[in-house]
């Protein structure tokens, strides 16, 4: 069993809500590169079944589109703990689920593991398969930061 997963979330049809995806692509194409305690999983919409995941994992970082009051493209790093959903029904990413819900979910069955949330602002979620230009701009340097937290993740694991 892998100690840590980097999972992408998003749905790459409505442009920056694909993202997560989106580095997530981007991770495999250096996957050689990256410690061999890792999984990279494209979770696209897929909702509960999150909770599947879950148990499998010690540590997780979720990669995904999030409206975090910030620039679009600005990147906020934070655990499910730091955060309240606004949401009634999905809120805080642009999908169906409330990935904050399935989360609270996840520790009331007890199969909560250390959860990172790397939510990058979108600008532009509308039906389309091109990022905005303020994300394609950013695009290297969300990566860059997406990297060292793997790094950090990886050196808690030591």
């Amino acid at each position: 069993m892998k100690k840590i997963a980097v999972i992408g979330v998003g749905n790459p049809l409505r442009q920056d809500d694909g993202i997560g995806i989106l580095l997530l692509k981007k991770l495999k194409k250096i996957e050689k590169n990256l410690p061999k305690s890792i999984d990279l999983i494209d979770f696209g919409t897929g909702g509960m079944n999150l909770l599947y995941v879950f148990e499998k994992y010690q540590r997780i970082i979720i990669i995904d589109a999030a409206d975090i009051n910030k620039k679009p493209g600005e990147v906020l790093i934070f655990n499910p703990n730091q955060v309240i959903s606004k949401k009634i029904n999905s809120k805080i990413t642009t999908h169906q689920s409330d990935i904050l819900n399935i989360v609270e979910i996840a520790k009331k069955l007890g199969t909560e593991p250390y959860i990172k949330f790397f939510a990058v602002q979108p600008q532009i979620t509308d039906c389309g398969t091109e990022l905005s230009k303020k994300l394609q701009k950013n695009l290297d340097m969300i990566f860059k930061k997406l990297i060292e937290e793997i790094n950090k993740t990886t050196q808690m694991e030591q």
